[in-house]
């Protein structure tokens, strides 16, 4: 357990120090623990739930030519295509990680900077979107990294740079392209024109990635009994409960009328997930994995809802216990912690 903790009470430092990556030396601080995240995730050895499943799809990839890529190894079009230029340079399965793992913390990098306490961001996002999202879900944590990158876009009002970085996302994992359509709904200009072109990219999206496989995703996904999501309520809730809170104090919240409109809207699809979660509790949880970014952003700005500054410093304080108690207890307890333990690295790895 110790080198996940490491992970967490690396950030830690440099919040207790208030450093707000203003100087060199922080920005530096910032980078090689951006770093350290990225080959820990690329280079971890039978870490993660689908570890042998990877490595059993990957492993079929050996010796076939590009145009017998996609068929062979998943599919997902961006995952086989690193799976096979990964096999190509025989780096294997750490090629793919390692990808997976510098998109997904460029993307976690990027969002984090621009909340008012990066350090503390990127605590939050430690105990579960690093530990276990980001070394159990690679396919996904790829499209969550690209994800991370297109909210801040569509943050910025740059809407057609949010529609271009989902796509790319979805070629790693399908689902992404359910949040094509929050481009129409954040929009504060031209909002007929940008309804029609986003819902005939949303269109194309579907036809182009979901369409072949849509009967297939239907039967895995909602209809089997077979497969339920163990512990989907509860990763729903962590996001539902901020989400609700955002809804209700997002004036004091947010300062910028897009941020505000953009964070409102993914709320309230995280909030009609909860109930939902119980129903088709794979589908969902699958779904639900995208609004975690959710928890960094309400979070990050709890302090505003107080002005006495020994207040916001005990707010602050409470994330931190709180999310610390998170990794503990998944640690400790979860059903599939033991697929995460011990942490092994290759080439260290016995």
């Amino acid at each position: 357990m110790v080198p996940y903790w490491l992970l967490f009470f690396y950030p830690l430092i440099f919040l207790i120090r208030d450093s707000k990556n203003e100087s060199s030396a922080s920005r530096l601080a910032w980078h090689f623990g951006i770093l350290v995240f990225v080959v820990m995730i690329g280079f971890r050895f039978e870490v993660g739930g689908d570890w042998f499943n990877y490595i059993r799809n990957i492993n079929r990839g050996y010796d076939i030519g590009l145009s017998h890529v996609f068929g062979t190894l998943s599919s997902d079009p961006g995952y086989a295509l690193i799976s096979w230029l990964s096999l190509q340079l025989g780096s294997g399965i750490y090629g793919v990680n390692f990808l997976a793992g510098l998109v997904f913390m460029v993307g976690m990098s990027s969002f984090c900077l621009r909340q008012p306490f990066p350090w503390l961001g990127l605590i939050i996002a430690v105990p579960y979107m690093i530990v276990v999202f980001a070394m159990g879900y690679t396919r996904q944590s790829i499209a969550f990294g690209f994800e991370l990158i297109a909210l801040n876009a569509l943050a910025d009002r740059r809407v057609r740079q949010f529609v271009v970085f989902i796509f790319i996302g979805a070629l790693f994992h399908k689902s992404a392209v359910v949040l094509i359509p929050f481009a129409a709904l954040a929009a504060t200009a031209n909002r007929l024109w940008t309804f029609f072109w986003v819902g005939l990219c949303s269109l194309v999206a579907a036809i182009l990635i979901l369409a072949e496989h849509a009967a297939s995703m239907w039967s895995s996904y909602v209809a089997s009994d077979d497969i339920q999501s163990e512990g989907g309520g509860i990763r729903v809730l962590l996001s539902a409960t901020p989400a609700l809170l955002t809804l209700v104090f997002r004036k004091r919240l947010f300062y910028d009328d897009a941020e505000r409109k953009l964070w409102c809207w993914i709320a309230v699809f995280t909030l009609l997930c909860f109930p939902l979660v119980f129903v088709a509790s794979t589908a969902v949880d699958r779904v639900a994995l995208y609004f975690m970014p959710i928890q960094i952003v309400f979070f990050c700005r709890a302090h505003r809802l107080f002005y006495d500054s020994g207040v916001k410093t005990l707010v602050v304080l409470s994330v931190v216990v709180f999310y610390a108690l998170v990794q503990f207890v998944w640690l400790n307890f979860a059903n599939h912690a033991h697929f995460w333990l011990p942490y092994q690295m290759y080439p260290f790895a016995s």
